[in-house]
């Protein structure tokens, strides 16, 4: 059980440093360019994102229409250097 839940973290942890780390190179960013930098599919990416949004890791605006673009808060750049750091 407390191996599973260590796995499960750490999943959880990898996938939001691919990302964090995917928004800081390339800047601004939308859910398609997380999804094919890091290969998930879009839908995936943009829950990603919607959730790191609101834990204050990424700032978000309107482009046109739906598409929404992020770009690291200071919050964000904090938590990738923390999590690179304990890896």
């Amino acid at each position: 059980m407390y191996e599973e839940r260590n796995r499960e973290r750490y999943e959880y942890n990898a996938a939001k440093t691919d990302t964090l780390n995917a928004v800081a190179v390339l800047g601004s960013v939308t859910a398609q360019d997380i999804a094919r930098f890091t290969y998930r599919t879009e839908k995936a990416a943009s829950m990603s994102l919607l959730r790191y949004h609101r834990h204050g890791l990424l700032s978000r605006r309107t482009l046109t229409g739906r598409i929404k673009v992020y770009e690291l808060t200071d919050r964000g750049r904090s938590r990738l250097e923390w999590l690179n750091s304990t890896e």
